[in-house]
């Protein structure tokens, strides 16, 4: 010890361990602004470990001298008796601040780092119509303060130049307490349009307000009176002035799609019914004003469209699986096509014909034909990406629906694009990358009527299925958290019982897991709502595999393909989840009884 003091080995390496952290925190800052090869870092580590070697046999070798020259360094017993290492000033001050910048480097490492994660650039031109708000009371209103929203939404999406966000993206926001900053930054857009609606006598007075997201600058404000027949003018001036506003020099497409203002406020109204949930008592009052529309116009092809679907999808729910329920959706494609055979609505509507009844070659050259229609129909690629995992015994045209979907610039505010995404990188145990993916979501990666999940919990699953434990389980634990908050708050909910018995299958309380998942089975059983209780089953099994109860799993996954639902057994050979029954003999004779 006494010779590594004397030819200053310790104090050397020192400070070349303290320009090393410093070039690798250098290095790691820079490498994705200069968009730096992945490899990059790992070869620098590599290199200044190398380098150490090296300066640690030199530094035993050689020394230098107080006049700056370097000469091997003399052996113990050529040093006169009396001598001292003689040991510049410089390098006592180099070893002091090496060991500074040490702890300093150590402690900035310590606290949390920033949020490098890149933003989606906002797109120019964009805007999203935000529920509009009733001031007093007003007749009406379930129909008129929706139905304006939709009418807008409609007519601006015919206007080339800028991008106007889904319905679907907007309806959160209603009695939101956010800013408008806070609002366009969530849905990238730069303008923001809102609206009020108040009755006055025998009139309606609409004021609508252009503002820019950002600044919360007012660009221009008008207000309306109206009577139920000037809807179709009031919307066309609103959006001619939304485009000079914009200096856009493109103006809507003047047609209408019914003359008759009483059928196309029961339309609007039917695609707030249709928009709005995934409920039978939702999909049913839709056809009801779909139907109502008709009745008024008989010519009135979207209603027909919009009718088959309603129909569909009573179907593919389970909430009427009678022919009789596929009949009407056939009847009015049949009508919609006689009135206008290259209407793209109804091919779309008719794609969904075939999806529910699970003919899903046929339903994707209907979803192919109507996206080529329009360049921002990213919902239709999420449907492709699922139906593909579905279909397909490989992943390919999943994976090239996802990068045809990421090619559009508001790509990221797509419902559910993050949870298809991190299946598909699971599926391809590209961890780090579905753990990017996550970055980008907020706390809850799906929330609907058929499952809610945490993302803290995927994430859990995530780092199991990676081997790190010590990640998942602390991930595991903070969803239980979560979860057990949400069975206090309602008790009754399937949907936090099941995601609680998978927190808890994760931590290895087998008996806690599987109460909760067989809990929530016993709360929405088939015979309550079919289409939800598939979703239960999903995560019974999900559950049972991860308890070890593998018997119990393919019994419930031989009920689920027994079914129509949304699990395959293409499916299962692929999703990782069920990566512990592969090779099971029951399981591979399971999934042979159940190919088509």
């Amino acid at each position: 010890m006494q010779e590594l003091k004397r030819r200053n080995v310790v104090r050397r390496n020192t400070v070349y361990a303290a320009t090393a952290f410093v070039i690798l925190e250098l290095t790691s800052i820079i490498q994705e602004p200069l968009n730096l090869p992945d490899w990059t870092l790992t070869i620098v580590i590599i290199l200044l470990s190398i380098g150490l070697i090296v300066s640690i046999i030199l530094s035993w070798i050689y020394e230098i001298n107080p006049g700056g020259g370097i000469e091997k360094t003399k052996t113990v017993d050529k040093v006169r008796d009396g001598d001292a290492a003689d040991v510049s000033s410089s390098w006592k001050i180099a070893t002091y601040v090496s060991f500074a910048i040490i702890i300093f480097l150590i402690v900035l490492n310590i606290l949390p780092p920033r949020d490098r994660s890149p933003k989606p650039q906002i797109q120019v031109n964009s805007i999203a119509i935000l529920p509009f708000e009733i001031l007093g009371s007003i007749q009406n209103e379930a129909s008129l303060h929706e139905a304006l929203p939709i009418a807008l939404t409609m007519e601006l999406q015919n206007i080339e130049g800028f991008t106007v966000r889904p319905r679907s993206s907007t309806l959160k926001y209603k009695d939101s307490d956010l800013r408008s900053p806070e609002i366009g930054n969530q849905l990238n857009v730069n303008y923001l349009l809102n609206g009020y609606v108040q009755q006055q006598g025998q009139k309606i007075a609409v004021d609508i307000m252009l503002i820019r997201a950002m600044s919360e600058e007012v660009i221009w404000n008008a207000s309306y009176e109206m009577e139920l027949d000037d809807i179709f003018k009031i919307q066309r001036n609103i959006s001619k002035q939304v485009v000079a506003s914009l200096k856009n020099s493109f103006l809507p497409k003047s047609e209408q799609i019914t003359d008759n203002p009483d059928a196309y406020m029961a339309y609007l109204t039917g695609l707030n019914y249709y928009w709005r949930d995934e409920s039978f008592l939702e999909y049913d009052m839709s056809t009801k004003h779909f139907q109502r529309a008709i009745d008024l116009d008989p010519s009135f092809v979207l209603a027909y469209a919009k009718l088959a679907a309603g129909h569909s999808w009573i179907y593919h729910y389970h909430y009427d699986r009678s022919p009789e329920r596929l009949e009407k959706a056939k009847d009015a494609l049949e009508k919609g096509y006689m009135l206008d055979p290259e209407n793209m609505d109804i091919k779309l509507s008719e794609g969904a014909y075939y999806y529910v009844q699970q003919d899903y070659k046929t339903a994707e050259s209907y979803l192919d034909r109507f996206i080529s229609m329009d360049n921002d129909f990213g919902d239709y690629y999420t449907n492709k990406i699922f139906l593909y995992l579905l279909w397909d015994e490989g992943i390919e045209r999943s994976r090239q629906a996802l990068s045809e979907m990421m090619s559009y610039p508001n790509y990221m505010e797509y419902e559910f694009l993050a949870y298809h995404k991190v299946a598909l990188e699971l599926i391809e145990e590209d961890y780090d990358e579905a753990i990017a993916t996550m970055q980008f979501e907020e706390d809850i990666i799906m929330e609907g009527q058929f499952r809610y999940y945490p993302k803290v919990l995927k994430l859990a699953e995530i780092y199991k299925m990676q081997g790190k434990p010590e990640l998942a389980t602390p991930h595991f634990d903070s969803a239980r958290i979560v979860l057990e908050e949400r069975v206090a708050t309602d008790p009754s909910d399937s949907r936090y019982r099941s995601a609680l018995g998978i927190a808890y299958a994760g931590m290895g309380r087998r008996e806690d897991a599987i109460r909760e998942g067989e809990l929530a089975m016993e709360m929405m059983p088939l015979e309550k709502d079919f289409y939800i209780a598939i979703f239960r089953m999903d995560d019974l099994a999900h559950i049972y595999t991860m308890t070890g109860e593998s018997e119990l799993a393919i019994k419930v996954l031989n009920d689920m393909l027994s079914i129509p639902g949304n699990v395959s057994v293409n499916l299962l050979k692929k999703d990782p989840t069920w990566k512990p029954l592969w090779n099971l003999p029951e399981f591979q004779a399971m999934l042979k009884k159940h190919v088509n």
